[in-house]
């Protein structure tokens, strides 16, 4: 499947080209309200549409008539240099016309280290009352990045010359807490992921499935982009399902999340309080699956699903209340690539044996620590 985001192929760009690019400006204008940074992490096979998400933020910007927010966007598309833009507007959707505001070095392959300085940058140069985080790249939830591990490459967040940031990483390098957080990536609204994100901000805008290529429409939700309000987060989501809801055939593929993450401790509270019986039979068979992509490295089922047939209805209730109460937001299309969604609860849960290569990095989660899910041992 070629539209896949986690996995496109793209044409690659021969270089860097914007149309005005300037030294470090001192005099910048303090920002009063909020900041929206887009993080692009494109030195892979995502390069061209890494240049369309600017374009068409660019586009969205020339109908907004915002004087109080900015909108920022870091790009590393090369092996030499990263770009920080302020973004402006422009309808021509052949080039980019954003100024160019600093080059970061970027000469070693991209990681956490480099995350930590574009942002620390921006939060020291650009102080506003809000700050919102896109982080857009490849995306496998919580699979551990390909240097953590000895099986075949996985793309934790971002992909670099064979280089991806573990995720783990990726939460501690945040240096500021944020409004929101969309992950422009396959499949993070695992609840693995989004317990390790709970105190960078307060909300998560993800899908629990892949996404495809085109991404989140960024001309149609740039009108509530500097905002951080539950409505204007629920508006984000409501528009990137109605892009794709309204295409045809395969590109009529779409999953959506909004949640609230100061609701999960309670979730993870009441999960962790079980008692033992009724996890010690914990089982996958028959539950939703959510990782469509072939080789995908981890399972992700979906988390409703594998709540209704594991737990006595008593605590499915109480479950069901709990994650209702976390989700903002939700919404699929019908089918996803072709697989029929028989179970849509918002969230993926992944469920290892502890034979599994991955179950050492899985049990050292938050969320796995908290909760102890994990299937026994299959009989030999």
């Amino acid at each position: 499947m070629d539209h896949l985001k986690c996995w496109i192929f793209s044409f690659i760009l021969s270089s860097l080209i914007y149309s005005c690019k300037k030294a470090d400006d001192p005099n910048m204008p303090t920002v009063s309200n909020t900041v929206t940074i887009l993080y692009l992490e494109a030195n892979n096979d995502l390069r061209q549409e890494a240049r369309k998400a600017i374009n068409d933020l660019e586009q969205g910007s020339s109908k907004s008539n915002n004087t109080t927010s900015l909108i920022l966007a870091y790009v590393k598309d090369n092996d030499r240099y990263g770009y920080l833009l302020k973004i402006s507007p422009d309808n021509n959707p052949l080039k980019i016309s954003s100024d160019t505001l600093k080059a970061f070095d970027a000469s070693d392959p991209s990681g956490a280290a480099q995350i930590s300085n574009v942002l620390t940058y921006i939060r020291n140069s650009y102080q506003a009352n809000y700050y919102n985080l896109i982080l857009w790249s490849h995306g496998t939830a919580w699979a551990p990045a390909a240097q953590f591990s000895s099986q075949p490459k996985t793309r934790s967040f971002g992909e670099d010359r064979g280089n991806q940031i573990d995720i783990l990483d990726l939460k501690d390098a945040l240096p500021m807490h944020f409004n929101y957080i969309i992950f422009d990536a396959c499949s993070m609204a695992s609840v693995e992921v989004l317990f390790e994100f709970r105190n960078k901000a307060n909300y998560i805008i993800a899908s629990p499935t892949d996404v495809l290529s085109d991404g989140f429409p960024y001309q149609n939700i740039l009108p509530h982009i500097n905002s951080g309000s539950k409505e204007d987060v629920k508006k984000i989501a409501s528009a990137y399902f109605n892009y794709y809801n309204v295409q045809t055939g395969l590109h009529r593929s779409a999953t959506i999340s909004v949640i609230d993450l100061s609701r999960l401790e309670s979730l993870s509270k009441y999960i962790s309080s079980l008692d033992q019986e009724d996890g010690r039979s914990l089982s996958t068979v028959g539950v939703q699956r959510m990782d469509f992509t072939h080789g995908f490295p981890v399972p992700l089922y979906d988390f409703g699903d594998f709540i209704s047939k594991n737990y006595s209805y008593e605590h499915i209730a109480s479950i069901e209340k709990l994650l209702e109460d976390a989700l903002v937001y939700k919404n699929n299309t019908p089918e996803f690539l072709g697989n029929t969604l028989h179970s849509f609860s918002g969230l993926t849960l992944s469920a290892l044996p502890k034979s599994d290569p991955y179950y050492p990095y899985y049990a050292n989660l938050e969320w796995s620590k908290r909760t102890k899910i994990y299937l026994p041992e299959e009989k030999p």
